[in-house]
């Protein structure tokens, strides 16, 4: 059984809506909630399926953010996204919303990264 065939059990999906209704639906690190959230397994241990890990070893993740964990170094990237979605917006109370999940993402990258 492949690891796209686990994902899809009846086990896993369930598993990954309690993590993702217990996050409200919104990204763990930066409360996005307008893009794709994923379930991210914070470590991974042999032999286990998916759906064996406890809850407190899955977090809701949004793509940017699911990305910057497995991809470390990403942080300032999506920063420069949400900078350019709040420009481009012309909306002061939607600039003031990005700019404060942007604050979030970097704070949250730089302690990630040992940086604060």
């Amino acid at each position: 059984m492949s690891y796209g065939d686990l994902l899809r059990d009846v086990r896993w999906q369930k598993k990954r809506l309690e993590v993702l209704q217990k996050a409200g639906w919104a990204c763990e690190w930066c409360y996005n909630s307008t893009d794709t959230i994923n379930v991210h397994h914070r470590k991974y241990r042999p032999g286990l399926a998916p759906w064996e890990y406890e809850k407190d070893e899955l977090q809701a993740l949004c793509e940017p953010c699911h990305t910057e964990q497995h991809f470390p170094g990403r942080v300032l990237d999506h920063l420069y996204v949400l900078l350019k979605v709040a420009h481009d917006s012309k909306s002061w109370d939607e600039m003031r919303r990005i700019a404060d999940r942007a604050m979030v993402f970097v704070k949250r990258g730089f302690l990630y990264n040992g940086l604060m």
